[in-house]
């Protein structure tokens, strides 16, 4: 090659040993019949190899490389030559980047690749923000070059104006998604630049545009450039193929067999798994062929085995018709495709992290916060095709605000219920625990109205919408807070609750976590969890609905429900500002009206606002949300009460946390009120709590008071044997004995397992124990020593636990 172009001669007989040394131990010189040399570094910006760029004498041009190394060969004289030094060879493994020290010392910045080192040295000019790199080659040699240095790299092709250029980039597609990047775009020229044009040609100045320079025409092509997908690789099970009107079925086997369909036709978008390598599934696209409808279904995998008619049926009501002769074969497909893209899934909803990016997840699938470069990059998958079909819109945000939300003003309730229905999305952030708000009072009192218009800023705001039913099991509640992780759980009609249940469900809707099962080989099953606020109303108590089942609630679970009067004290049962409307009933029914006509606005401009906040800096928002509902709750105790109490700080907290999530929401310009009003109202409300609970601190005592109170009240006739009959007497399921003492009142005297296992059932024994002693209802010999030695007939000396018969006077 030199020889043509009166260089030395570099082609050797036979080669013997080329044995290269990367990096080099000097640098290299260039030659006098280069034109131009371009010397490879690497990271430590040691030289690695060089292009020579040599003029020929017909106008073109050729490239040499040059390597460092040690090299036994034949000359064309046939003389052995033993060299260790730069020769015109390339080394034996794939070739090094042009510009690897340049992202050594600028490895956060983005990756612009062009064609060709004189392209990549104008780029850097033009963009000195870019790392811009090149390969060796050529056009078609991308696939010989070291690209796993760019793995998880923001990278943008600038391809060459011509064949050649489009060729090398769609290699380099291929190529870069097949090391795993983080995003890819390409720029698109204008069809009006010279074929053979790049970026160290000038723009022709019939391309600009009048006052427009050639950076800015640049810049603009660059900032444009188009997010480029994956490429998508199917391998097909043997024996499926698809056709236009679907996917078709035929037997390999059989020469004669004709072609079964399966499915309508469907575009497969790529295959999905959880974080954790687990939740596997198959990711599809359809169109409804009646209504036109677009769907899109992560299929669970774990599925196939355990109820494969599910998937079809499920995939039948979105109008995918899967053929009944066909459903095995179905199976089969999903259980055996084989596809090159993979979607990271998740079963919940809520908040996510994604390459350090704060995303949200609705329960429709919407992902919240993301880009062009993260819209299909999670997925959600539960097995669900129904999952958030109510988390839907009608109308716009300010049909909403002028519609519902300048009604709100002047009432306590409403403001504090549409804040609370924000603050689902804030626990995540500020790790503090869920809970409830429960409305109580009279029928007709306005109570629904208050949920109604807390569920439009998620869905409809109705019974058939956002607001469900407390008619359901503890299971069935599990499966919807779990739909509403970071949200809100809408829950009317108190009094439809299970009395039984309820104690167990304020704890599980509270706590976030649901019950742990086993599956049926044993083994443990994952559990649900989510993070939520929930609202509720009804015309009882929790303690009036626990009655029913004879049973008490707990300080637990009264701090995790908190409990408010729905009358605002305006002689209007829920509202003190009914605006123009000429009565209290009226106002409600324009407002459950309005709120199922106008909603879904709200929730999604908070979250897309948040989602914002978050990114742009994450840290620091966290911190002054944190900050200031401590600073919040701290002021809130010291304006409403001077008691220590953990309990009253928690709903102090919950209180600060809701105030806040108003505060965010006229901050965004969603709420079109002031900030005085937020402020003012929860504090309201908070201190409407304090007085509906002068003595949550004593609650608790009492209740287990009135618990041993009752368990005597219903079994001391006939659990409990008089001790003057101790030997005689056999009562069956005996729990203890009873004997009058000198006021000819009966004390009772508890066994010790029957104390523990039986009458203090739901409570700490010692406890108990402790609360009865205090209240001077438990007779001791010592304050330390709970229990005392009776001697009982018959039976000799036991310990029991006496309870003085004046309990039973407790109110």
């Amino acid at each position: 090659m030199l020889d043509k172009v009166n260089s030395p001669s570099i082609c050797a007989e036979q080669e013997l040993i080329w044995e290269p040394m990367l990096p080099a131990k000097n640098e290299p010189k260039k030659p006098s019949f280069a034109s131009k040399m371009w010397i490879y570094r690497d990271a430590d910006n040691a030289p690695l190899m060089a292009r020579l760029r040599i003029e020929k004498d017909n106008g073109k041009k050729d490239f040499l490389p040059m390597t460092y190394g040690h090299r036994v060969w034949i000359d064309k004289q046939g003389n052995k030559q033993d060299q260790t030094k730069w020769h015109f060879k390339e080394p034996n493994s794939l070739l090094p980047l042009y510009g690897l020290e340049i992202l050594a010392q600028r490895p956060h910045d983005p990756i612009l690749i062009v064609e060709g080192e004189k392209t990549a040295d104008a780029g850097r000019e033009i963009f000195p923000e870019y790392i811009v790199v090149t390969s060796q080659g050529g056009s078609h040699g991308a696939n010989r070059n070291e690209w796993s240095v760019l793995k998880d790299k923001s990278i943008i092709i600038w391809p060459d104006h011509d064949q050649a250029g489009e060729d090398y980039a769609s290699d380099l597609i291929e190529i870069l998604y097949g090391i795993g990047i983080q995003s890819l775009r390409k720029v698109a020229l204008p069809t009006t630049l010279p074929n053979g044009w790049d970026l160290a040609d000038p723009v022709p100045q019939a391309c600009l545009e009048s006052n427009q320079t050639e950076h800015d025409y640049l810049m603009h092509l660059l900032n444009n450039a188009q997010m480029i997908e994956k490429p998508i690789k199917i391998m097909m099970p043997s024996g499926y193929k698809f056709y236009d009107d679907g996917l078709y079925y035929t037997n390999p086997y059989k020469d004669d067999a004709l072609p079964i369909k399966i499915w309508d036709p469907f575009t497969i978008l790529g295959a999905t798994e959880d974080e954790h390598g687990s939740n596997c599934g198959l990711y599809i696209a359809w169109t409804n062929q009646n209504s036109g409808t677009k769907h899109t279904y992560s299929i669970p995998r774990s599925l196939i085995h355990s109820n494969g008619n599910e998937i079809a049926a499920t995939l039948e009501g979105k109008g995918l018709a899967c053929l009944i002769a066909g459903r095995k074969h179905l199976l089969n497909f999903i259980s055996q495709l084989k596809i090159n893209i993979l979607l990271r899934s998740t079963h919940k909803t809520g908040w996510h992290h994604l390459n350090n990016k704060a995303l949200f997840m609705m329960p429709n699938g919407k992902i919240m916060g993301s880009s062009s470069q993260t819209k299909n990059s999670l997925i959600l998958q539960t097995g669900n095709i129904h999952q958030g079909q109510l988390f839907t819109q009608s109308g716009s945000l300010s049909d909403w605000q002028e519609q519902i939300g300048q009604y709100l003003v002047g009432n306590s309730r409403l403001i504090f219920f549409v804040c609370a229905s924000l603050a689902g999305s804030l626990l995540e952030m500020t790790h503090i625990a869920g809970g409830g708000l429960h409305l109580v009072g009279k029928s007709q009192s306005g109570k629904s109205t208050a949920l109604f218009v807390a569920a439009s800023l998620w869905g409809k705001g109705a019974r058939d919408g956002q607001v469900r039913s407390w008619r359901h099991t503890g299971n069935g509640l599990e499966g919807i807070a779990n739909e509403t992780s970071d949200l809100c759980l809408i829950l009317d009609e108190f009094g439809e609750a299970s009395a039984k249940e309820i104690g167990d469900i304020i704890y599980m809707l509270a706590n976030g976590i649901g019950k742990g099962r086993a599956n049926q080989l044993g083994n443990a099953r994952s559990v649900k969890t989510w993070r939520s606020t929930f609202l509720s109303s009804g015309e009882v108590t929790l303690d009036q609905k626990m009655s029913e089942d004879q049973r008490s609630s707990k300080m637990g679970q009264k701090v995790r429900f908190m409990e408010i009067p729905a009358d605002a004290g305006a002689n209007m049962g829920l509202f003190e500002n009914i605006h123009e409307f000429k009565e209290a009933g009226l106002f409600a029914s324009y407002l459950q009206t309005q709120s199922a006509r106008f909603y879904g606005t709200v929730g999604l401009a908070f979250i897309e606002a948040m989602c914002k906040a978050r990114q742009q800096n994450e840290g620091c928002f966290k911190q002054h949300l944190t900050n200031t509902i401590e600073q919040r709750t701290q002021e809130l105790l010291s304006n409403h009460t001077t008691s220590k109490d953990g309990a009253i700080r928690t709903i102090a907290q919950r209180c600060a946390l809701i105030e806040q999530a108003g505060l965010l929401a006229i901050q965004y310009q969603i709420f079109p009120f002031d900030k005085v009003i937020i402020t003012q109202n929860i504090e309201q409300c908070f201190k409407d709590w304090i007085n509906h609970n002068p003595n949550m601190q004593e609650h608790e005592e009492k209740q287990m008071i009135l618990h041993i109170k009752h368990y005597l009240e219903a079994h001391g006739a006939n659990r409990f044997i008089d001790i003057t009959f101790a030997d005689t007497d056999r009562t069956p399921h005996r729990v203890g004995y009873k004997k009058k003492n000198a006021n000819g009142v009966f004390d009772y005297l508890i066994l010790s397992e029957a104390w523990k296992k039986e009458v203090c059932k739901g409570f700490d024994p010692l406890q108990m124990a402790r609360i009865l002693r205090d209240h001077h209802f438990l007779d001791v010999p010592q304050l330390d020593r709970m229990k005392q030695k009776v001697t009982i007939p018959s039976m000799g000396d036991m310990r029991c636990y006496i309870v003085k018969g004046e309990i039973l006077n407790y109110e």
